[in-house]
C-alpha cells in the first residue's frame, strides 16, 4: 500500500500500473493498451511493429524487449 501511495503522489496519476518510459510517465492500462493497438506504443519504445499486425488480443506475443529495464526505488 505504501508503495502505491507513493507511486501515486510521484507521478500524479491516481491508478496503479503505471509505465514510464525514460522516466516519464506514459499512463495507466487502459492507455498503453490504447498505444499497442494503435502503434505508438512500439513508435515510443522504438521498435518496430510487425505489419502484419492486427488489434492486440490476448495471443499476441510482445516483442523481446530490447534492452534493459531499469527500476528506480526513490522511496527512501
Amino acid at each position: 500500500p505504501r508503495i502505491r501511495e507513493e507511486l501515486s503522489a510521484i507521478s500524479g496519476w491516481p491508478t496503479i500500473p503505471q509505465l514510464f518510459i525514460d522516466g516519464e510517465l506514459v499512463g495507466g492500462c487502459d492507455i498503453v493498451m490504447e498505444m499497442y493497438e494503435t502503434g505508438e506504443l512500439a513508435q515510443k519504445l522504438g521498435v518496430e511493429m510487425p505489419e502484419d499486425e492486427g488489434p492486440a488480443s490476448p495471443e499476441v506475443e510482445l516483442p523481446a524487449q530490447s534492452g534493459p529495464i531499469q527500476l528506480e526505488n526513490r522511496l527512501d
